[in-house]
């Protein structure tokens, strides 16, 4: 059954708490053949469980598997139909794969303690959420040069579980927080990036639906009572969803494993929704907001977004942490 199926099927209450109960289980990848010299790893729509199940198998390595994604990056984001989900891709992700490598293979991280829970686990993360030595922008052009120097307090939890940030996601600009009636996906940053690739300035700036990753085709203006729009700006015919739609378009598009959103109301909610994946606001505090540009204490939170319930539920696990600072 595909994706789109089994999302339809997640409506029934009984089918959603039956998958809500699976994270709690411990689980083991199915439909593969017994003996190692049948197994093989498939990129598209795999999950945690079968990633590590890959690297307790010898399948792949961490360094292998971040390699397959940036493959995917550069066919499907940079180039090909342009899904725009990445506004920077971490030049330092296959390093920081070996770097997780060595680390294991030396047994540093065997001392009497647990497996990390998410080893080798490629994120992407929104960009409005300080990671050091990248980028973190919120999307506005005002922001472009920001490169933070420490990361926010859930980046350096990710990263004490092993997993490896892959890039930083585009997101309606200030997470929708500056302007009335922006479209989902629409940033300054993004167009400018787009624009000196060779963009048109008039039209760049947008994130697209990997399931229609096309600008909208009507040449119509719409008219809410308000404003006149014109739907030929270059924004997508199928709407990604905001403000964390760069996390939804990879995650859903298999440009990253899972994705670490934030929400202060919908901007989790809405991409997950619109690329046909499950994501999680949690409860307000629960998680850390640390080194995250704010809209509201009231409100914000960041959470995660997956292609399965199991996987958001691990995603979810791995950012809890009591942050006093917060």
């Amino acid at each position: 059954m595909d994706r789109l199926s089994c999302y339809m099927m997640r409506v029934l209450p009984v089918l959603a708490l039956a998958l809500s109960a699976i994270a709690h289980a411990e689980e083991r990848p199915e439909g593969r053949e017994h003996g190692r010299e049948h197994e093989r790893f498939e990129l598209v729509e795999t999950t945690i469980a079968e990633i590590q199940h890959a690297y307790r198998s010898e399948l792949l390595t961490p360094e292998q598997l971040v390699n397959m994604y940036q493959a995917r990056i550069v066919a499907f984001d940079s180039t090909g139909p342009h899904l725009n989900g990445y506004m920077y891709v971490n030049p330092n992700a296959a390093d920081a794969a070996r770097e997780l490598m060595r680390k294991s293979d030396d047994g540093d991280d065997s001392e009497g303690r647990k497996p990390l829970p998410l080893f080798g686990v490629p994120v992407i993360l929104k960009d409005n959420i300080a990671t050091a030595g990248m980028p973190t922008t919120a999307g506005s052009v005002a922001l472009g040069k920001s490169i933070p120097s420490k990361d926010a307090f859930i980046v350096r939890k990710l990263k004490h579980a092993g997993a490896i940030i892959l890039g930083k996601g585009t997101l309606t600009e200030f997470a929708n927080f500056f302007a009335l009636a922006n479209p989902s996906g629409y940033s300054s940053q993004l167009r400018v990036q787009l624009f000196e690739q060779g963009g048109d300035i008039a039209r760049v700036g947008y994130g697209f639906n990997p399931f229609d990753p096309r600008p909208d085709p009507r040449p119509d203006v719409i008219n809410d009572g308000i404003r006149l729009t014109r739907r030929d700006d270059g924004r997508p015919a199928l709407d990604t969803g905001g403000s964390s739609s760069g996390p939804g378009i990879a995650v859903s598009a298999n440009l990253a494993a899972v994705g670490v959103g934030t929400e202060t109301s919908g901007s989790i909610l809405s991409p997950s929704s619109a690329n046909l994946l499950v994501g999680i606001k949690p409860t307000v505090g629960l998680v850390s907001r640390t080194g995250i540009v704010p809209i509201t204490a009231d409100q914000d939170t960041a959470g995660p977004i997956a292609r399965t319930v199991t996987d958001a539920a691990k995603l979810l696990g791995d950012l809890i942490y009591l942050d006093v600072s917060c």
